[in-house]
């Protein structure tokens, strides 16, 4: 029996506003339409060799596909816990102050990984239309062009570096091998080293405080402190908790008003959570939506993305679909 992780978009709505109910309610229909998705890999290249090249090609950018949906779906369903334990932690018993504090800042810290790993894959997997359409169709029955082939991989380790923790390729050997071909005068060289422009610190994950303090999002550092404020020991975590007594200097202990202060913080930062929300779940939608454009009926969102307005993402999507079109 799978577990409901779904997030009351009323809930959500009074948390984070708007925004909060739109993907509430958005990632509740992935979730039902991803759940079960199969994914039948093939990993040894010795079985590989044994068929045509055209099979070869096919199976590679199925596999290619498939590495993308899984990342994409496996961060939407582990977010989508982080979204309803903050949630959870605000409607349940009076509040939790703690409790949602540390959700939402593990939220943040999630969304960061998410953000700074799977970001590259639409720009390059738009880029890379067309072949992987051919490929899937069984029309090219040649070797793929070695820039391709590098590119493809290196998407695959994204995936993997994202879902497993997975060490990717060292970024100074790919860059070396990048000039070579550019000092070759390999035209197709300039592919690989767009995703690595793309593709930050493939070779290694980043500590949190690293993607917050890179974080191009107003007041997030401001909120990413408020939060670690709370969870850990300091004044703003401790004297929500008092109230001054009659006396100069005197103070009682109240225990607070749990729901009243995750309220304040959501209403003082709305602007940072609601970018955050986007980070946590943007990049990965927008996979899915983009692997609806190729022949794969087994990893198809078809029906749940065309008429969302998910916030944030319409120029995007215009700029990737040009890209498809070129």
């Amino acid at each position: 029996m799978v577990q409901n992780f779904s997030v009351d978009p009323e809930v959500a709505s009074e948390l984070f506003g708007q925004t909060g109910k739109v993907y509430a309610e958005l990632i509740d229909d992935v979730i039902k339409n991803i759940l079960g998705t199969s994914y039948q890999f093939v990993d040894s290249d010795d079985d590989l060799k044994r068929r045509p090249m055209f099979e070869q090609n096919r199976i590679k950018c199925r596999n290619l596909l498939y590495s993308c949906h899984f990342a994409a779906a496996s961060n939407i369903l582990r977010q989508q816990r982080w979204f309803k334990a903050c949630c959870t932690e605000f409607s349940s018993d009076g509040g939790n102050y703690a409790g949602f504090a540390a959700c939402l800042r593990s939220l943040i810290e999630a969304s960061g990984d998410a953000f700074y790993a799977l970001r590259a894959v639409p720009a390059n997997l738009s880029q890379l239309y067309v072949i992987v359409r051919d490929c899937l169709a069984r029309k090219e029955d040649t070797a793929l062009p070695a820039s391709i082939e590098e590119v493809i991989n290196l998407m695959d380790h994204a995936n993997r570096h994202f879902s497993f923790g997975e060490k990717a390729p060292d970024e100074k050997s790919i860059r070396k091998n990048i000039d070579q071909k550019k000092k070759a005068r390999q035209p197709d060289a300039s592919a690989a080293a767009i995703f690595m422009d793309r593709y930050d610190h493939p070779e290694m994950a980043r500590q949190p405080w690293e993607y917050i303090t890179d974080s191009k999002i107003p007041g997030g550092k401001d909120l990413y402190g408020e939060l670690c404020g709370i969870v850990h020991p300091t004044a703003s975590s401790v004297l929500w908790m008092f109230e001054s007594g009659p006396n100069p200097n005197s103070y009682c202990l109240r225990g607070g008003n749990d729901r009243t202060e995750i309220l304040d913080l959501c209403e003082r930062r709305t602007e940072a959570i609601s970018l955050y929300l986007q980070e946590s779940f943007n990049s990965s939608l927008l996979i899915l939506k983009l692997l609806n454009e190729f022949s794969l009926n087994e990893i198809s969102t078809k029906g749940i993305l065309e008429s969302r307005d998910v916030p944030g993402w319409a120029m995007e999507c215009e700029r990737l679909q040009a890209a498809m079109r070129q």
